[in-house]
Order: structure tokens, then C-alpha cells, then sequence
């Protein structure tokens, strides 16, 4: 859900497109690409989503997963919450097969709906993408996609999203420098949520980098 849909032509255009990386940065053995694209496209070890109680993937980018990968998805999500009868807890993270999609597994996490800040969104997000990580060291996978999570259907601030993302990720590695995850490719169709991640990964990451080609002046103010 880090993605509204929409109907205009430009996101439609955009989501159709193949991730292309605009900026790489490297911390601690982690290679971390901000990309524009379809995530949906991604031929990565795992896919992340920020997903609601039920797992119910109707909207933004879980319901692109459903609608590309094909109803494994929901039905896999579906026994999930089926063997939770006490209900699924805020910040737990899920796994299901990816269906038809490139990737091989969508890691599920329930994130928290942006509510003003008062509700400390900002440490439960938080605590969202470390979990994700950590299950991800539990399948002993590598490369993953990431989409901004919570940023579209759940309201959270663009800005404070990215930096939450990148630096919970940097946290992590630091505490767990053996871990198996290699790669960590933010991946958005829109500009504001891609400048963003850019913004967020060039001040908090200080190594050099690469930056590739951008088509507007527009996206190179990260």
C-alpha cells in the first residue's frame, strides 16, 4: 500500500514501466537502489506490503500483487488469518508465495494508519520494517523489494515515512551484520514518494553512491 492506484494516464504509464534505479547507495555490505517502476516487475527474493488486519489486499499496491500474481495470494493470506483466531498483531509480518509474480514471496506486514503523529505511528512503522527484516533472515533471503510503506492508503507522511524506512534498515544492519538481506530496492511509481526515498537515503547514507539518469529536473531534487 506504500502506492495509491489511480486513474490518471501518467500513473497508469508509470506503473506499466520496469523499475529503473535512480540512486544506489552501500552501508554496511547493504546495497540500498531507490527505483522508479512497477514493483510488481521486481525478480526479487521477496516483495513487502504494508497490509491491513484481515490481509484483505484491495487496495493500492496489495491489490496490484492479487490482480498481477493471481488469487494464490489472497487465498494463502486468507489461511493465515484463518489459523490467527485471536487476530493478527500490529507489526507482524507474513509470509505468502508471490503467485505469478517474479518474485518468490510477498512478506506481509501490518502497518500502522497514520492517525497525526499522537498515536506513535512513527515507533510502530518502525517496528514494522525491522520485523519484516528479521523474517526475512528467517528465510535466509537476500534481495528484497520495498515498496514506501504506509505512505498511500494509510496516510503516512512521505517524508517521514522514507526516513523511517531507511534508517530502521540501517539500525537493523548494525545490530545484525551476518544478516543473509544483500539488497534493499525501494521501489515507487510517483515522484514525491520517489524524491523521498532519495532525500532520505542521500542524508542518511553518506557514502558517494551512484545516480543515474533522471528524466525531469523535478526528480533530481531528491
Amino acid at each position: 500500500m506504500g502506492n495509491v492506484c489511480s486513474t490518471t494516464q501518467e500513473t497508469a504509464t508509470e506503473q506499466a514501466e520496469t523499475p529503473k534505479v535512480l540512486l544506489e547507495k552501500t552501508y554496511k555490505g547493504v546495497t540500498f537502489e531507490n527505483a522508479r517502476g512497477d514493483i510488481c516487475e521486481e525478480e526479487v527474493d521477496a516483495l513487502l506490503n504494508a497490509a491491513n488486519y484481515q490481509l484483505s489486499h484491495k487496495t493500492g499496491i496489495a491489490n496490484s500483487f492479487v490482480n498481477k500474481g493471481g488469487p494464490l495470494i489472497q487465498e494463502e493470506s486468507d489461511k493465515i488469518v484463518e489459523e490467527h483466531e485471536e487476530g493478527l498483531e500490529l507489526g507482524t509480518a507474513h509470509v505468502t508465495s508471490a503467485g505469478n509474480l517474479k518474485a518468490k514471496h510477498i512478506i506481509h506486514v501490518v502497518c500502522p494508519v497514520w492517525m497525526g503523529g499522537a498515536n506513535d505511528e512513527e515507533i510502530k512503522l518502525g517496528e514494522c520494517v525491522i520485523n519484516a527484516l528479521k523474517k526475512a533472515d528467517e528465510l535466509k533471503l537476500t534481495k528484497l523489494a520495498v515498496p514506501s510503506l504506509s505512505s498511500g492508503a494509510f496516510g503516512f507522511p512521505r517524508d517521514i515515512c522514507a526516513r523511517i524506512l531507511v534508517s530502521k534498515c540501517m539500525e537493523y544492519f548494525d545490530k545484525n551484520e551476518n544478516s543473509s538481506v544483500k539488497l534493499i530496492k525501494f521501489v515507487n511509481t510517483d515522484t514525491p514518494t520517489v524524491n523521498a526515498l532519495g532525500r532520505a537515503l542521500t542524508s542518511l547514507i553518506q557514502d558517494e553512491g551512484q545516480v543515474g539518469e533522471i528524466s525531469t529536473e523535478k526528480e533530481r531534487t531528491f
